[in-house]
């Protein structure tokens, strides 16, 4: 596995005040199965107590390495760690993630198979103690070597933090990280140059990295990102240059992160002017193939001049959200299967502060515990509760029936609430 002097991997942890959950981070990344790597840690002008933890962690471990800087960025701290790094491959660990045991283990033995530029796990999205694993990559198949340009939609899956690279791919094609302020959407860009300038991938269904959602002070929380994602659309066009399908590529990714900023920040109206321009600049030149069915449907009202779907998106979305927020302080809420749909209706839940007390199951051989909460027969179920139907069946109905003879006070079905047809 390994060819050179230097070790297997190196792991660049960017740290900007994250005092609270950078001990975890490094433990995490101490503890690892995979003994054979150097971490690189750079201390990007922390004011807080991180760079005294980092020190510490140096002290006692020697494939630590810590350099402090004065305060340049996300993308200045990642490249420089590229810079330095001595290992034959590396991987980006964000410093308020964690890495499960055996991440750089998996993320190896998969290079070693596959040969590929880069491989790619799924994560954890975590809210408090729930661990939700998160599949970003829709079909895109897993467990096979992939050419990227097989596979355009990789542009709108960034997912930098549960990555390994080949060092010297990466340098050959001389693949960067935007140097844009702070720390919004430099994965964005990373990402459309690796689908760009490298040749192909490998994905291993396994969650790899334990990713704190929504964590206070995270640049996910901060109100309006919009000139943020405008930086990032800039460096994809600089990146793809003359290259006519780098240039469709990155105004689908440019697009769809527009739209995903416009969800993000309260799908304010002022923005969705903003939004309808931007689909005027870049849909008549972009890779429809890299699209979401969800982000063609956007711009095709757009470039029609009907602003109705998105309007229709936002009015949904408020309305309930509003709803399951009143029923979720009258009586408890629990879902009915422990399966895929459970699990995206539970996510949809938690991103917007509701906690469901249970899944609910007609199985009688179910686990005991899923994601964390307690899954119970549909007999031991509480009456009064609000149940939402999130299975994927042909025969709904039949279950929204077994339901409603249980005596449910109220029930739902997931689709109501969610984007995909449950």
């Amino acid at each position: 596995m390994k060819t050179g002097n230097g070790p297997a991997v190196s792991v660049i942890v960017p740290v900007y005040n994250v005092e609270k959950y950078l001990e975890e981070c490094l433990d995490s990344l101490k503890h690892q199965t995979w003994r054979d790597f150097e971490a690189i840690c750079i201390d990007d002008g922390a004011t807080d107590g991180s760079g005294a933890i980092l020190d510490r962690f140096a002290k006692e471990d020697p494939r630590f390495r810590v350099i402090h800087k004065e305060n340049g960025g996300y993308g200045k701290a990642v490249n420089l760690g590229m810079d330095l790094a001595k290992g034959e491959t590396f991987c980006i660990l964000e410093s308020d993630d964690s890495a499960v045991p055996e991440m750089l283990e998996i993320l190896l033995k998969a290079k070693e198979k596959s040969g590929a530029d880069v491989v790619r796990g799924i994560i954890n999205e975590c809210y408090g103690e729930l661990r939700l694993p998160l599949n970003m990559y829709g079909d895109i198949p897993m467990n096979t070597l992939i050419h990227t340009a097989d596979y355009p939609s990789l542009v709108i899956r960034p997912t930098v933090y549960s990555a390994l690279y080949d060092l010297p791919a990466v340098r050959k094609a001389k693949v960067r990280v935007p140097e844009t302020p702070g720390a919004s959407f430099q994965d964005m860009g990373l990402t459309f140059a690796v689908t760009l300038r490298l040749k192909t991938e490998y994905i291993v269904p396994v969650p790899l990295v334990n990713y704190r959602v929504m964590r206070p002070g995270a640049s996910v929380t901060v109100p309006d990102q919009w000139n943020a994602v405008t930086a990032q659309q800039s460096f994809m066009q600089e990146t793809a240059g003359e290259d006519a399908y780098g240039a469709q590529l990155a105004a689908a990714a440019a697009f769809h992160t527009f739209v995903w900023e416009w969800e993000r920040s309260g799908m304010r109206e002022d923005r969705l002017e903003d939004l309808r321009k931007k689909a005027e600049e870049l849909g008549r030149g972009l890779r429809r193939e890299a699209m979401s069915e969800e982000d063609r449907i956007m711009l095709d009202s757009l470039l029609a001049g009907d602003l109705t779907a998105a309007e229709r998106r936002k009015s949904r979305r408020e309305d309930n959200i509003r709803w399951l927020r009143e029923k979720a302080s009258e009586k408890p809420i629990c879902l009915y299967g422990a399966g895929k749909g459970g699990l995206n209706m539970l996510r949809y839940l938690l991103r917007i502060g509701i906690r469901p007390e249970c899944f609910v199951t007609s199985f009688s051989e179910s686990p005991k515990e899923y994601c964390g909460l307690p899954v119970v027969p549909v007999g031991q179920a509480d009456r009064g509760s609000l149940c939402i139907l999130s299975v994927y069946a042909k025969n709904l109905t039949e279950i929204e029936k077994a339901a409603s003879e249980h005596g449910f006070s109220e029930i739902r079905r997931a689709a109501d609430f969610l984007n995909e047809n449950i």
